[in-house]
């Protein structure tokens, strides 16, 4: 479903070479997949603010990336393991009713059978359409085992990829 949501200004469209996203974590840094982060930072533009891809609506924020801190264990293409990277941008982020931060759970948060994926990724998997407008889906969360069962043959499967119930769901 497309997502009109004011509760999503914490998305942010990552540019350079294909197109990925991530979540606004301060004014300065963004946190995505480490597989979005393989460039140099200066080869990477950050949007936050935006909804419809081919429109200029006016709240967009547009960012260079000045660094980017992948973790240090992340292995691709072997597993994807510790698929996980921040970016520091080149100035901060204005937070308004269009632009702000994901919010963070508790240390001790306990998880539910839902989590909201957010972004323009396809719309089916492998070979889906990518949406010019911002889509929200609520997927199940599963066990690593699960996912790995239901998706023989697509790769390893090692840790959160998406989501998983049949198949991917990309964000």
């Amino acid at each position: 479903m497309a997502a009109a949501d004011p509760r999503l200004i914490w998305v942010v469209i990552i540019a350079g070479g294909h197109y990925c996203g991530g979540s606004i974590v301060s004014p300065d840094w963004i946190v995505t997949a480490a597989h979005c982060a393989e460039l140099a930072a200066n080869r990477y533009t950050l949007v936050a603010g935006d909804h419809n891809l081919t429109l200029n609506e006016g709240t967009e924020q547009s960012r260079s990336v000045a660094a980017i801190v992948r973790h240090p264990g992340y292995d691709r293409p072997t597993t994807y393991n510790n698929d996980i990277a921040l970016m520091r941008v080149d100035r901060p982020f204005e937070f308004n009713e269009f632009v702000g931060p994901v919010v963070i759970p508790e240390l001790d948060f306990v998880p539910t059978d839902l989590a909201t994926v957010a972004g323009w990724g396809m719309l089916s998997f492998p070979f889906g359409r990518y949406p010019d407008v911002l889509m929200k889906v609520e997927v199940p969360l599963v066990e690593q085992e699960t996912c790995r069962i239901a998706n023989i043959g697509v790769g390893a499967v090692t840790g959160l990829l998406w989501g998983c119930s049949k198949g991917f769901v990309q964000s």
